[in-house]
C-alpha cells in the first residue's frame, strides 16, 4: 500500500526510533530501549522525516526541543509485565504512576492504572494516543485508563518531560506520555504469555491475535486485534508483609519500649502485628458501658469484681480480654483486638480484560487519505477493602435475650451488690459475608475518524473527529445499612412468640440509642426488605451474626459513571522551503484548531445519598457536569545558523497556544526552546515553558454537601488573636472587628456553610525550565549521554480545603486581598460569621526541581575481545531529584511539605540494563535502585524535629534484579522467559508500591508468532 501525507511520515518515525539506541538524541531516564546497537548501523540512513511528540512539527535532522523518553514494544514484551503502567513506572519520573493491578490499595479507582509524572499528581500528566486525546477513565477527571491501551498495538510509548501544555493543551503541566500504536499491518501476528509467583500464586495470562490486510488493489488497508488478560488475586494473608504482618508506626513510652526491647529514648517505633484494644472482631463488652475506658485503664482493671473488658471467644467461652502488650487506649501489640492490618483486603485485585481493535486506512486520492481508529475494552475488576464497619460503645439493653447466660450471670451478681450494670460492646464488623468487596465492569469505547495527507508542496494536515466514552458500575457487594443494622442489634423476646425479634417489631417507634437518625423517624428502615420484616442480630462473639442478620442490615449499591469526550482536530504543519529559506535552512512550522466537550455523570446509589451507609454521612450526592473548549495553536522552527565554527547548527523553537474554555475563560500556554549543536560531538538544549491545567468537572462541580462549624470558633476572637500569625489582630481590625469581640455572644450553636466543587475556579499555571546536554563523542561510536536539569513550579494549584482553614487563613495571611476571604461572608453590622463555602479552591503550589540522565553504549563484542560473540547494549539512566516541595497554602510560603525523601519520593532512582544479542539468542539483564526514603506517613519535619525517630522509620536503600532470555525458534516464532524480583525484594513496609509490588519473585513465559 502506498502512505501518503502522516501515513508516511509515521513510517519514518518508527524507522528513527528503532535506530537511536546508540544516538539516544532525544532520550532521557531509561532512554531508549529494545533496540540492538546494529539496528543503528543499518537503520540510520533511512531517516527522511521525523515527528517527535512534544512538537507537531515534521523534522529533517535528529534535533528536539524538549528530552524525550522512550520505551519501545520489545522493551515492554521483554519486561515480562502486561500492566503497562507497571512498565512505564519504571521511568524514574513515572515512579509514582497507579498501576492497574495495586490501584485500589493506593487510593486509585480498582482496575484502573494512571500515569503520574514527577509526582505532581495524575491529573497533571497528559496521555495521548498517537498524539491525540483519550477519553477518561476516572469520573470527573482527564486521567486515562492506560490499561485499555492494548499492549499488543503498541509501537513505542514516548513521554515528553515538562513541556507539552502549548502543543497539546491543558493537563500537560508535568509532561505528556505519548503512546504511538502500530497501524498499516499485514498478516497474523499472536502473543502468548503466562506469568506465576514462586509462591504458586498470582497467576497471569495474556494473549492477543493481530490481523491485518490490504485491499483494493494495496490502496487501503484493515487491521483487526484481540486481546485478553486475566490476573488472579492475593489476599493481605499471602504475604507476611500484608495483612496481619504489616508494620505500622504507633507511640512508644519508656514501660513498652522496654516490653519490646527498643531505644526507650525513642518516640516511635514499627511494630509487627498492630491492634486496636478499643475494638475486636470477637466484641469487646463492657460491664460498665464504655469499651473506651475499659481499653484505657488498661489490663486488670475491674468492675464488681468483673474484669472491665471481656470478649466472647472462638469456643464461646466469656474471659478477660487478652490486650496483649498494651500500649494506650488506640494501640497495642497482639492480643484479643482487631489487627490494624486486615488480611481480607485484597493487595491485588482480581482483573479480567477484553480488548478489540479495528483499524482502516484507505487512499482516496494521491493526497487523501482516510482512517479509522477504533476500539472497544471490558474491565471487570473485584478488590476487597476489608472491614465493613466498626463501632465502639454499641449499648446492649438488659433485656437482650443474646446476652450469653455467663455474662448475665455477672449481670445478676452485679444487681445483687447494688450497682448498675451497664453493658457496652465496642466491635468490628467482620463476620462472614460482610468484607467491603466491590466489583466493577468498565466499558471503554472510542473511535477516531478523519482524513489526512501531503500536498503537493509537501505540506501535511489533518482533519479528524475523535469520540470516546467510559461507562463504569461499581457495585459494592455489601454496605452496612446502619438503621437496619442498630435496629437488628436492639433485639428482644417476643411475649407472644417467644422468639427472638427486632424490638421495632414489636414497637414501630422504638427507635435504637445509638441510632444515627434519631431525628428522623420517618427515614427509620424505610429500606426495609419487601415485607418489612427487620432480622435480629447477635454481636456476642466471633462471625455471631446470623445469614438473616448479614442479609438483613448489608445490602448491594451501585454507583454509575459515565463519561464522554468530543474532539475536532485540525493541523497543518510543513515548511517554508519552496518559498524561501533562512542561511540556514527553512523554517518549520505548524498549526491548527482543536475543538473538545468533555461530560462526567455520576449516579450515586439512592442509599449512598440518603446517608443511611457507614461512613457515608447525609449530603453525599450525585455530580453532573461537564465543559467544552476551543483552543487555537501554532509552532515554529527556526534555523537560525548552520555549520559555522563552534555553530554546526542552532535552532530555536516557540508554542503557543490560546484555550477560550466555557467555565474558566481564555488562557494562554507558550514554550520558547533552543537546540545548540556545537560538533557532531555534544549538544546543548534549554527551554522554558508556562502551561496551564483548567480544572477538572470534579474540581467544579462536585455536589454540595452541608456542613457546620462551632458557633464559637472564630480566630477574631478576642482570646483567639493571638494565637495566629503575626497579621490576624491587623486583619481583624481591617474588618471593623472590635478587640472585645466574641462570636459566642451573636451566634447560635452552630455556623452553616457549604463544602465541595466550586465553580468560580481558576486555572492553575506552571513554569518550566529545562536546560540540558546530548554528548555524543565520535571517539567512541555507539556511545550518547544526555543530561538535563528540570525545574517546575506551579501556582494557583487547586486543592481542597477545610472551613477552620480557610476562616484562618484570611485573617493570618499579611493582608485580607487573598484567596480565603473570598470564601467567608460576615455580618457587616457585628462582624460575626454567617456563612462560609469550603472545598476546591486555587490555593495551594508545588515546586519540584532535578537532574535526568541517561548513557546508553553499544558495541560489538568482537570490537572488545577478538571473538564473534554478536553484540551488547549497556545502558544507565535516572533521576537525581533535587527538590520536591508541596505548600498547601500558597499565601503562606514558610508552610511547606519537604516531599522529598519521603516514602514514594526517593533522592535518587537508577535504572541499569545489559543486553546481549547473539544469532538467534538474546539475554537482558535490569537492575533498579531506589535510594532510602521515610516509612509510614513519617514526614522530613518530623525527623527534623526529633531525631530520636529511630532506624525502622527508614526503607534503606533497595535493589530490585530482573532477567530475560529470547530465542528466535525460527524466521515466525520467538519464545521468552524471565524471572523479575529475583532476589524477591519485599515492597516497602505500610506501601505495596515502591520499590516493588506486591507479587514477590516471579516467572514469565511467553511466545510471539507471526504467519
Amino acid at each position: 500500500m502506498k502512505k501518503s501525507g502522516l501515513v508516511q511520515n509515521r513510517v519514518h518515525r518508527s524507522r528513527f526510533m528503532a535506530g537511536t539506541a546508540a544516538l539516544a538524541m532525544f532520550a532521557t531516564g531509561v532512554g531508549v530501549t529494545g533496540a540492538s546497537a546494529q539496528d543503528t548501523a543499518s537503520d540510520e540512513e533511512e531517516v527522511e522525516e521525523v515527528v517527535v511528540t512534544g512538537s507537531r512539527i515534521v523534522r529533517r535532522d535528529l534535533t528536539a526541543p524538549s528530552p524525550v523518553t522512550i520505551v519501545t514494544s520489545e522493551a515492554i514484551i521483554e519486561s515480562g509485565d502486561i500492566d503497562i503502567t507497571n512498565v512505564l513506572r519504571e521511568i524514574p519520573a513515572l515512579n509514582a504512576s497507579l498501576t492497574a493491578s495495586q490501584s485500589a490499595v493506593n487510593g486509585g479507582p480498582n482496575g484502573v492504572g494512571q500515569l503520574d509524572l514527577r509526582n505532581l499528581g495524575t491529573n497533571r500528566t497528559l496521555v495521548l494516543v498517537n498524539g491525540r486525546r483519550h477519553v477518561a477513565g476516572v469520573s470527573g477527571t482527564a486521567s486515562v485508563d492506560t490499561s485499555t491501551i492494548p499492549v499488543g498495538l503498541i509501537e513505542t510509548v514516548e513521554t515528553t518531560l515538562g513541556t507539552g501544555g502549548a502543543v497539546y493543551g491543558a493537563d500537560a503541566v508535568s509532561g505528556v506520555v505519548n503512546f504511538i500504536l502500530r497501524d498499516d499491518f499485514e498478516g497474523l501476528e499472536y502473543r502468548g504469555q503466562f506469568n506465576i509467583s514462586d509462591n504458586g500464586d498470582a497467576e497471569n495470562y495474556f494473549g492477543s491475535i493481530t490481523a491485518g490486510a490490504n485491499f483494493n488493489d494495496d490502496r487501503g488497508n484493515a487491521v483487526v486485534a484481540v486481546e485478553y488478560s486475566r490476573q488472579t488475586p492475593i489476599d493481605g494473608f499471602d504475604r507476611s508483609f500484608a495483612g496481619a504482618g504489616q508494620a505500622r508506626q504507633i507511640p512508644v513510652n519508656a514501660e513498652v519500649a522496654q516490653l519490646l526491647g527498643i531505644n526507650p529514648n525513642a518516640i516511635n517505633t514499627f511494630t509487627p502485628n498492630l491492634s486496636l484494644p478499643i475494638s475486636s472482631a470477637f466484641g469487646i463488652i463492657s460491664l460498665n458501658g464504655s469499651g473506651f475506658v475499659a481499653g484505657a485503664s488498661g489490663p486488670g482493671a475491674t468492675f464488681g469484681g468483673f474484669p472491665l473488658a471481656q470478649v466472647i471467644d472462638e469456643t464461646g467461652t466469656l474471659r478477660a480480654l487478652d490486650f496483649g502488650v498494651f500500649v494506650d487506649a488506640f494501640n497495642g501489640i497482639g492480643g484479643d483486638q482487631i489487627l490494624a492490618g486486615t488480611d481480607r483486603d485484597l493487595i491485588i485485585p482480581e482483573l479480567d480484560r477484553f480488548h478489540i481493535n479495528a483499524n482502516v486506512n484507505y487512499e482516496l486520492t494521491e493526497n487523501v487519505n482516510f482512517f479509522l481508529e477504533s476500539k472497544f475494552v471490558y474491565t471487570n475488576s473485584l478488590d476487597s477493602t476489608g472491614v465493613n464497619g466498626f463501632n465502639d460503645d454499641i449499648p446492649i439493653a438488659l433485656d437482650n435475650p443474646f446476652i450469653p447466660a455467663a455474662l448475665q450471670t455477672q449481670i445478676d451478681s452485679l444487681v445483687a451488690q447494688g450497682l448498675t450494670p451497664n453493658i457496652a460492646i465496642s466491635r468490628d464488623t467482620l463476620d462472614d459475608g460482610t468484607a467491603g468487596l466491590n466489583n466493577a465492569d468498565r466499558f471503554t469505547f472510542r473511535a477516531v475518524t478523519g482524513f489526512q495527507g501531503e500536498l503537493d508542496n509537501g505540506f501535511r494536515y489533518e482533519l479528524s473527529y475523535n469520540f470516546g466514552r467510559t461507562d463504569s458500575s461499581i457495585n459494592n457487594a455489601t454496605r452496612r445499612i446502619e438503621d437496619r443494622f442498630f435496629a437488628g442489634i436492639d433485639a428482644v423476646t417476643d411475649p407472644a412468640t417467644g422468639e427472638i425479634v427486632c424490638r421495632s417489631d414489636l414497637d414501630p417507634d422504638a427507635i435504637p440509642p445509638v441510632s444515627p437518625f434519631p431525628q428522623a423517624r420517618e427515614g427509620f428502615l424505610t429500606f426495609n426488605p419487601g415485607d418489612g420484616q427487620c432480622a435480629p442480630i447477635n454481636i456476642f462473639g466471633p462471625n455471631a451474626i446470623s445469614e438473616e442478620g448479614l442479609a438483613f442490615a448489608f445490602q448491594p449499591t451501585t454507583n454509575n459513571i459515565q463519561l464522554t469526550q468530543q474532539v475536532i482536530l485540525a493541523t497543518i504543519s510543513g515548511d517554508t522551503e519552496d518559498f524561501f529559506s533562512l542561511p540556514a535552512g527553512p523554517i518549520g512550522f505548524a498549526a491548527g484548531f482543536e475543538y473538545r466537550d468533555e461530560t462526567s455523570d455520576l449516579v450515586i446509589d439512592g442509599l449512598e445519598t440518603s446517608g443511611l451507609v457507614f461512613l457515608n454521612g447525609p449530603g453525599s450526592t450525585s455530580v453532573s457536569g461537564g465543559f467544552d473548549v476551543s483552543e487555537y495553536f501554532g509552532e515554529v522552527s527556526v534555523p537560525v545558523l548552520a555549520d559555522l565554527p563552534l555553530v554546526q547548527a542552532l535552532t530555536i523553537d516557540a508554542s503557543v497556544r490560546y484555550s477560550d474554555y466555557s467555565t474558566v475563560g481564555g488562557v494562554t500556554a507558550w514554550n520558547a526552546g533552543a537546540t545548540w549543536t556545537v560538533t557532531d560531538d555534544i549538544t546543548f538544549r534549554g527551554g522554558f515553558s508556562r502551561s496551564v491545567r483548567a480544572p477538572n468537572i470534579f474540581e467544579l462541580f462536585s455536589g454540595e454537601t452541608p456542613i457546620a462549624i462551632a458557633a464559637d470558633f472564630d480566630p477574631c476572637n478576642a482570646d483567639q488573636l493571638s494565637q495566629g500569625s503575626e497579621f490576624r489582630e491587623a486583619n481583624c481590625a481591617a474588618l471593623g472587628i472590635p478587640a472585645d469581640f466574641n462570636s459566642a455572644d451573636f451566634n447560635s450553636a452552630f455556623v452553616p456553610g457549604t463544602s465541595g466543587g466550586n465553580p468560580n475556579l481558576d486555572a492553575e499555571r506552571s513554569e518550566t525550565i529545562t536546560i540540558g546536554a546530548v554528548f555524543t563523542p565520535t571517539f567512541l561510536p555507539g556511545f550518547s549521554l544526555t543530561v538535563d536539569y528540570y525545574d517546575i513550579e506551579i501556582t494557583d494549584a487547586i486543592q481542597s480545603i477545610s472551613q477552620t482553614a480557610i476562616i484562618e487563613n484570611c485573617v493570618d495571611a499579611p493582608s485580607l486581598d487573598n484567596s480565603f476571604c473570598p470564601l467567608v461572608q460576615r455580618d457587616p453590622t457585628n462582624g460575626n460569621i454567617t456563612s462560609f463555602t469550603s472545598g476546591q479552591a486555587n490555593i495551594a503550589s508545588a515546586t519540584a526541581r532535578g537532574i535526568d540522565f541517561n548513557a546508553i553504549y553499544g558495541f560489538d563484542v568482537e570490537e572488545v575481545i577478538g571473538n564473534d560473540w554478536g553484540n551488547m547494549q549497556v545502558s544507565v539512566g535516572g533521576t537525581r531529584f533535587i527538590e520536591r516541595d508541596d505548600f498547601e497554602f500558597q499565601d503562606f510560603p514558610d508552610q511547606v511539605d519537604q516531599v522529598l525523601t519521603e516514602l514514594g519520593n526517593p533522592r535518587w532512582i537508577v535504572n541499569g540494563t545489559v543486553q546481549w544479542n547473539y544469532e538467534d539468542f538474546s539475554a537482558t539483564y535490569q537492575i533498579r535502585y531506589q535510594s532510602n526514603q521515610l516509612l509510614n506517613g513519617v514526614e522530613v519535619e518530623e525527623i527534623a524535629a526529633d531525631p530520636l525517630f529511630i532506624d525502622p522509620f527508614n526503607s534503606g536503600d533497595a535493589f530490585v534484579h530482573d532477567i530475560s532470555f529470547r530465542y528466535q525458534l525460527n524466521e515466525n516464532v520467538s519464545l521468552r522467559a524471565g524471572v523479575n524480583n529475583i532476589g524477591d525484594r519485599t515492597p516497602f513496609f505500610s506501601a505495596i508500591t515502591f520499590p516493588v509490588g506486591p507479587i514477590g519473585r516471579n516467572f514469565f513465559f511467553g511466545i510471539t508468532g507471526r504467519l
